[in-house]
């Protein structure tokens, strides 16, 4: 993971442990603890409710699961060229090729039927009645 400039004053500062436990944070405190080297048990337990408490540690935390975020999600191309690979691969049962076509055609807009009303504005008239006259 690569430290922003406006963090690395503060990353510095961290401890070895404190900097494992940023890097192997695997969404379970206390097992991240002890992998990043704290003491197993009640031990681990405190130094990572302590860790999830420090600003800087819960910042770059957030850092690195948008990365994981960003890192997993196809971009649209992708999208697109996975389903032309398996349209196009005769091995790929019919089904599932029919099925990549269709997102694939959906992704173009080939299934968008457009109606414009090229009528004007509508005019609507209303007037009230007093029932009281």
């Amino acid at each position: 993971m690569d430290i922003p400039e406006h963090l690395q004053a503060d990353y510095d500062a961290l401890t070895e442990n404190q900097k494992r436990f940023v890097a192997l944070w695997s969404g379970q405190g206390k097992a991240t603890a002890e992998a990043a080297g704290y003491s197993p048990g009640i031990a681990a337990k405190k130094a990572a409710c302590r860790n999830m408490r420090n600003p800087i540690i819960k910042q770059l935390i957030a850092l690195k699961r948008a990365e994981a975020v960003k890192d997993g999600i196809m971009t649209r191309t992708e999208r697109q060229e996975l389903w032309s690979r398996l349209a196009l691969d005769p091995t790929v049962p019919l089904k599932h090729r029919l099925k990549a076509t269709e997102l694939l055609g959906k992704s173009q807009g080939d299934f968008i039927d457009r109606f414009q009303d090229e009528s004007g504005p509508k005019v609507v008239k209303v007037s009230y009645v007093d029932d009281r006259e």
